[in-house]
């Protein structure tokens, strides 16, 4: 492959991660045309097809054990679920999600992955902008809320957050480079603001301070560290004055209800702790848990515990949550890692993290496709970086490796050679 020929594929690689990261929250254009499955299986397909024209097509795929124990039992729980159809359609879904997160980390240059993410927040805002001057009435909700293409303002703080990341981490060898970076990271930062969306400001405010913390610590350990006192002791006073926090974000003591569904939730998950109830991207109404918020809440059915750890626990029990948490935890330790020999890479995966944890404690992150994609993106990324680590003992238990058609195609070209 030529030159020319890798920056069109670097190109198209840029586009299809862009897209991915618009449509799977999804727009009101698209949502009712495709379903998940529909849009998971197409990337997949996609990816398939740009690893075949890569130059440099992977010869074996370096996949995370965590990650797909966590889909196994994922599926293992439609045994128990009151929708098995439903369970078995969503873990196809996310494992194909899954699958086109690890092709395109291992047929594409990473930096092009981090570029593609942060072009979805620049597509996303412009479509914004076009929203706002074709149709001004559907831009903002009735309070004034900017809701732009998803016609729902979490949906886009939550789709403008997982983009930030990149763009703060964007690699740039020029003024002009540095300028758009800037310009494009405050204009997502003003969008989010813009939505009126205090758990999604509270998110951006953690990205932030995470981030600066990160510049701090690797310039002079002494500065991160006192910058990170000076955080612990705000979160601590926060702490301690809690309730006048959440008059000041406009919340009710209660959460706006998430106070009652989490009170109940936790008597649900008390009498399956273990394995849960069966897991699904969105609760079926006529499972348990729906059914017990339901009649708490005078009829209001709810899709998720607003809650991402209370809702692995209803759906997979704390099998399923340990699970979780250890690919949180193997994220952040090679986010950490990367960030000695390759900063871009790591201070992405550290904020992209940061997104997701901190959204899910009053909404749900990785649960939803864009977020799982994400989140199987990064752990892709920590799974190659620990298996270009020979030494590390870690490497045999936390990766495994599947051979590939090009693999199978070299050897067979070498055999031939011998011969």
């Amino acid at each position: 492959m030529n030159l020319r020929q890798r920056d069109l594929h670097n190109a198209a690689t840029i586009l299809v991660v862009a897209v991915a990261c618009v449509i799977l929250v999804p727009p009101l254009a698209v949502d009712g045309r495709m379903n998940n499955l529909e849009l998971s299986l197409g990337l997949l397909t996609t990816t398939l097809v740009l690893a075949v024209f890569s130059s440099r097509p992977p010869k074996v795929l370096v996949l995370p054990a965590l990650l797909f124990a966590l889909l196994a039992f994922m599926a293992l729980s439609s045994l128990w679920s009151v929708s098995s159809a439903q369970t078995v359609r969503d873990v196809v879904t996310f494992f194909a999600l899954a699958m086109a997160a690890i092709i395109l980390v291992h047929s594409s240059p990473l930096p092009t992955i981090i570029t593609g993410v942060a072009l979805s927040g620049a597509v996303i805002l412009l479509w914004t902008v076009a929203v706002m001057i074709l149709s001004p009435e559907s831009a903002f909700n009735h309070v004034g809320a900017l809701i732009g293409p998803y016609g729902n303002r979490n949906g886009l703080a939550y789709a403008l957050l997982q983009s930030l990341p990149a763009a703060l981490a964007l690699t740039v060898r020029s003024r002009r480079g540095l300028a758009g970076k800037f310009l494009l990271s405050a204009a997502l930062c003003v969008a989010i603001y813009a939505t009126l969306s205090r758990t999604s400001l509270l998110v951006l405010i953690a990205v932030l301070f995470t981030g600066v913390a990160i510049v701090l610590m690797r310039k002079n350990r002494r500065w991160g560290w006192a910058f990170g006192a000076v955080a612990l002791g705000a979160i601590v006073v926060a702490a301690t004055n809690f309730a006048t926090v959440l008059a000041l974000l406009g919340k009710s003591a209660s959460l706006n209800g998430r106070a009652q569904i989490w009170d109940t939730l936790l008597g649900v998950a008390a009498q399956s702790p273990l394995i849960g109830y069966g897991w699904s991207s969105s609760w079926p109404p006529e499972g348990f848990p729906s059914m017990k918020v339901a009649s708490r809440l005078g009829g209001v059915v709810i899709y998720h515990a607003h809650n991402e750890m209370l809702n692995w626990i209803i759906t997979t029990g704390l099998i399923g949550l340990l699970l979780v948490l250890l690919v949180y935890v193997f994220i952040f330790w090679r986010g950490t890692r990367m960030l000695q020999h390759d900063p871009s890479t790591g201070i992405w995966m550290l904020l992209a993290g940061v997104v997701l944890v901190a959204r899910g404690i009053s909404e749900i992150s990785e649960t939803q496709p864009q977020g799982w994609f994400i989140l199987a993106v990064l752990t892709a990324v920590a799974a190659q970086s620990l298996a270009l680590t020979p030494e590390s003992k870690l490497g045999k238990v936390l990766v495994f490796t599947l051979p590939t058609a090009a693999r199978q195609s070299a050897q067979s070209e070498s055999g031939s050679v011998v011969a």
